[in-house]
């Protein structure tokens, strides 16, 4: 690089802070060329340019600090992480820097665009001249004392109010679309649309909207196991070998449980990478040819030993319901799960027909320093299954919600266990198709896939209910633990 080369490039950085952080001062200064130094000067300069988006000064940087010859972070790797972390953060408020390693230092604040804790590292080499190798998130440690059990709750109205600012605010920062319903006893005291089902042909979202559920799927595949159960047409124990003898092979069906399949512990993968990358996936619309993914492929472990989230296991379990019931998966679900829950917009639908209200789903991405949404039209399948995949509302989760409450769909004893932690999920803390979280206090599921990101909370300890249905990629991640941090202290009104 030659000197007027250089030249521009730091005047790309000098232009991108108002002033110089007191690393690069004292680098300046000093002259000090330590690894731990430069991490910290080279951690402010990010934080300043996270703060700013400016996609000259990350390119700028990015050519100056980073590797050009293969080793270590690319240029172009570190230009486009910054872009990511501009629009998904704006910045970090009161980040304090720290060493934390011989040649690294972290940076821990709060992110002024969605208002959670974010701790950001940057690694350099131990050697000059000390190129960037790393720029990562890591796991922030709490910045604040949990105060959300000594906090007073608040009225419904105050929190819609507060879930409805938090959320327009991303919003219109364009980070989260979606629906979100609030409700208290079967009530909704919020129900609200924000952005796009349809970017190309600008179409808002709308309360009314279909959204890919992706893995809230489950729980209607556990119920249908359970009714079945509960009807004496199977039972939890019975080995799979009952209804599959040779999936995924002859003696592995003989040591599975159905028990194991609704609890993920029967050591089972996941046959979605391989539908994923199957160029003929449009022909995977029924139950049958899915399973033949799975057939074949032996557990990780021995089944009942450990818990290992599985999405093949709950596709299996749709093969249960029919070899059960003599029915076909869809139309036993369709009649005896969304019928009686009275769940009027939801179903498995086929995306090469005509479907009303359905939203597309769409991914940020990063290339050149910029973000560009990509939808996922060639991501998704034609259809979803009993792991994942089916669509629906905001107001027929809620209706799912009342109908599991009133014993609708399972019997007292059955909605029990579903909703239980069973004893090997361990931290996962997971029932029988049901995800058990915040020490029991919620039950329900949550759902991801490209495009899609959805929760469903029931809360236990009161008759509180909220969804969040987003057809953006992780999006609904900040808004439920909002939600959470405003609804726990007041779900024990």
């Amino acid at each position: 690089m030659n000197l007027l080369r250089l030249l521009a490039v730091f005047g790309l950085l000098l232009a991108a802070a108002p002033s110089a952080s007191p690393g690069q001062r004292d680098l300046a200064q000093t002259g000090d060329s330590s690894a731990g130094e430069v991490a910290r000067a080279r951690l402010r300069d990010v934080l300043t340019l996270v703060e700013k988006g400016d996609p000259a000064a990350d390119a700028a940087f990015a050519e100056a600090y980073c590797s050009t010859d293969g080793f270590g972070m690319s240029a172009a790797e570190a230009r486009d992480t910054i872009a990511e972390l501009h629009e998904r953060t704006r910045g970090l408020e009161e980040a304090s820097v720290t060493a934390t390693g011989p040649a690294e230092a972290t940076a821990q604040g709060t992110t002024r665009l969605t208002e959670e804790e974010l701790a950001l590292r940057v690694r350099v080499e131990s050697e000059p001249p000390h190129r960037v190798t790393a720029i990562e998130r890591v796991r922030p440690t709490a910045l604040h004392q949990d105060s959300t059990a000594a906090a007073p709750p608040l009225s419904d109205a105050r929190i819609a109010d507060a879930v409805g600012a938090y959320a327009g605010k991303l919003a219109d920062a364009d980070a989260f679309s979606g629906v979100i319903l609030l409700a208290r006893e079967g009530r909704p005291f919020l129900l609200r649309a924000y952005g796009q089902a349809n970017k190309d042909y600008a179409v808002p979202n709308r309360p009314d909207t279909r959204f890919n559920l992706g893995s809230v799927t489950k729980i209607f595949t556990a119920v249908a196991v359970l009714q079945l159960a509960e009807r004496g047409q199977l039972s939890l124990d019975d080995p799979l070998a009952r209804f599959l003898p040779d999936v995924p092979d002859p003696e592995s069906a003989k040591r599975i449980t159905i028990r194991h399949l609704l609890t993920h512990t029967a050591g089972l993968g996941d046959h979605v990478s391989a539908m994923s990358h199957d160029p003929f996936r449009a022909r995977y619309r029924t139950v049958d040819r899915m399973v033949e993914l799975v057939r074949g492929v032996p557990p990780l472990f021995e089944p009942g030993t450990r818990w290992r989230y599985s999405n093949s296991g709950f596709l299996l379990l749709g093969k249960v319901v029919e070899k059960a019931c003599g029915q076909d998966y869809y139309d036993y679900v369709r009649q005896h799960v969304f019928g009686p829950a009275g769940m009027i917009d939801t179903d498995f639908c086929e995306l090469d027909r005509v479907n009303e209200r359905l939203a597309v789903g769409y991914e940020r991405e990063f290339s050149g320093g910029r973000g560009y949404w990509r939808s996922n039209h060639f991501d998704q399948f034609v259809r979803g299954g009993p792991e994942g995949g089916a669509y629906s509302t905001a107001e027929d989760l809620l209706r799912f919600d009342r109908a599991m409450r009133a014993n609708k769909l399972l019997g007292p004893e059955l909605t029990r266990l579903a909703t239980a932690a069973h004893p090997m999920s361990d931290a996962h803390a997971y029932g029988y198709g049901f995800e058990v979280e915040e020490g029991g206090r919620i039950v329900g599921h949550g759902g991801s896939f490209v495009g899609a990101h959805t929760k469903l909370d029931m809360y236990q300890e009161a008759d509180c209910t909220t969804v969040v249905l987003s057809n953006y990629g992780g999006a609904a991640r900040p808004v439920v633990a909002r939600i959470r941090r405003l609804l726990l202290p007041a779900a024990a009104k």
